[in-house]
């Protein structure tokens, strides 16, 4: 793991250099371990079954997800959701 790679080397000679430049790269995982507990220990899991299985299971095929992105492009959108929608923005 790469925080139990990074805190080794910090004490070989100490030099906290390289936990601060991790810090920042975990800060989105921290504030999503506070929104939704477990979060990060589901998406190990998610990594490892992607990995076991050579594919995610849950995947939506490319093709499919093209179709979608043309669709959401193709509607106008409002600044105002409340208000009609007469220009796309």
């Amino acid at each position: 793991m790469e925080w139990e790679h990074v805190l080794y080397r910090a004490k070989q000679p100490p030099d906290l250099t390289e936990v601060f430049e991790l810090l920042p790269k975990w800060r989105h995982l921290t504030h999503a371990e506070h929104v939704a507990p477990g979060i990060y220990l589901r998406l190990l899991a998610k990594s490892e079954q992607i990995t076991g299985a050579g594919q995610n299971p849950d995947a939506v095929p490319l093709e499919d997800m093209q179709a979608v992105i043309r669709q959401r492009l193709g509607q106008p959108r409002c600044i105002n959701r409340l208000a009609k929608c007469d220009r796309p923005l």
